[in-house]
């Protein structure tokens, strides 16, 4: 019969050898294996104290019976020290919080939080400092997950077998398929500009059945070695729901890196998507038009809005337009020009225009700004056309199709990625591993929606305007605008 105070569980210092790396704690008291030995069969474990100032010469013999439990053979509590049970209470606790590390996705700072906030204040008072805790934690994911050498470039990377495939899940319901995981690398002979990309066989499926894709990049999931990771989304058909199909790790956002990994991307799916959401970054744009000719590229309006108020706030005006209610409303009104049937965009510009000059001069240099960059300076009767067309950032079909107008859902999916990471510019090797898990995930959302479920709530302010939006583009008409 087991001792009714025997506990057995992992050491925090778990070692290499066969059945070593474990912790006994008996009568309030700490021993670690000395030694394993057989004796007539039977397989005992030689535990001494783990008091070591003095040397403490208490011993226990225990062997493990049927039931899988350790049993005390013999016991020898020639304690030269004081038992208070204070260090079993530490031992149990740095067990606790090596073995939450090592199967939790929580940040580590929330691990160490959840273990500090349930234990007495007497055994937190023992604990070491909460840096030498995170050292802890980082130390046990790391030797949980065995990842090869980090590298230090690009020209350093080797990947493993492990890392090259994925088992991939079958969406309709069959069993699971061993899938590539790493489909483009661009290998060391591209250098400091080396391009990998990574997805899985049911996740390119999604992308290739899908028509319409949206893009963005994400610097903090992103190595250090590598600039940027730039995810490609398939929305899928008839919501507003974006699925993450692709994962490129890029060097930089060169026009010429974007049109090297979309080439990558369209030769491996073999089609050619109808329109692309993007942010306003004018590389990216050319790349999509040389790589898929006749594609419709498409601003996203939330950073179309975002540049109208950096660029507010580059000129200082902030703080007007937050205490003068007219200043907001012609703020508003220039960004609501994206709404304007494409036709009514030069009268709608010309318009806001006409208010900025009567009413709110303040603001000129902002209008300026916008007619630079997304109208189009006048000369000689008519416009130079502009680094960003209005058929880039005007969203009235999208608006009356009920197409998404930004790609918010993509940021979405970048902050869960985050979650899985739980940590900004993780390792190499550490993002291969956690993207796997990842797309193991999205595999799962697939399942979900390929049965009509939905994975997330619209925001209720969406859910509101939509209606509202929809009816000021179908029923738009100039002359209840303009002034006899």
């Amino acid at each position: 019969m087991a001792h009714p105070t025997l506990k057995v569980y992992d050491s925090s210092r778990a070692g290499g050898r066969v059945g070593f790396g474990k912790i006994l704690e008996l009568e309030g008291a700490v021993f670690h294996i000395g030694r394993i030995h057989k004796v007539d069969e039977e397989t005992r474990y030689y535990w001494q104290c783990s008091f070591r100032n003095p040397r403490c010469n208490a011993r226990v013999i225990t062997f493990v019976s049927s039931t899988g439990e350790h049993v005390v053979r013999k016991y020898s509590n020639l304690h030269c020290h004081t038992v208070t049970g204070a260090a079993a209470d530490v031992r149990r606790t740095k067990s606790v919080l090596k073995s939450l590390a090592s199967s939790s996705t929580k940040s580590t700072s929330e691990v160490i939080d959840i273990v500090r906030s349930s234990i007495p204040a007497p055994v937190q008072a023992m604990l070491p400092s909460k840096a030498s805790l995170r050292r802890n934690v980082q130390r046990a994911r790391k030797a949980s997950h065995s990842l090869p050498a980090e590298p230090q470039n690009l020209l350093e990377i080797e990947i493993p077998e492990e890392f090259q495939h994925i088992m991939c899940r079958d969406i309709n319901g069959g069993p699971d398929t061993k899938s590539g995981f790493v489909f483009v690398d661009t290998g060391v002979a591209a250098g400091d500009n080396r391009i990998l990309g990574f997805s899985s066989e049911s996740l390119l499926d999604c992308l290739r059945g899908s028509r319409h894709w949206l893009m963005d990049g994400t610097f903090q999931a992103s190595p250090k070695i590598f600039y940027q990771l730039f995810v490609v989304h398939a929305q899928w058909s008839g919501t507003h729901t974006s699925v993450p199909c692709f994962f490129f790790l890029l060097p930089n956002k060169t026009e010429l890196t974007y049109t090297y990994a979309l080439s990558e991307l369209k030769s491996l799916l073999g089609v050619s998507p109808d329109s692309v959401m993007v942010d306003f970054e004018k590389g990216l744009h050319n790349a999509l038009e040389d790589v898929f000719p006749g594609v419709e590229v498409s601003g996203c309006f939330f950073h179309l809005s975002q540049s109208i108020r950096k660029k507010t706030g580059d000129l200082g005006l902030i703080s007007q337009v937050r205490d003068d209610v007219e200043l907001r409303q012609l703020c508003a009104m220039i960004r609501s020009i994206a709404f304007l049937p494409i036709s009514d965009v030069p009268d709608g510009f010309a318009y806001v225009k006409a208010k900025v000059e009567n009413r709110a001069p303040a603001l000129q240099p902002l209008l300026e700004y916008f007619e630079n960059i997304y109208i189009g300076e006048p000369t000689r009767g008519r416009r130079r056309c502009p680094l960003f067309r209005p058929e880039v950032w005007n969203v009235n079909q999208r608006t009356l199709l009920g197409h998404p107008r930004t790609n918010n859902s993509v940021e979405g999916s970048h902050n869960r990625l985050k979650s899985f990471l739980n940590v900004n510019k993780p390792g190499f090797f550490v993002l291969l591993h956690k993207l796997q898990s990842y797309l193991q995930s999205i595999e799962a959302d697939l399942i979900d929606l390929k049965q009509a479920k939905t994975l997330g709530k619209r925001p209720e302010t969406q859910e509101k305007t939509a209606p509202y939006l929809y009816k000021a583009g179908t029923t738009f008409n100039w002359v209840e605008i303009l002034p006899a």
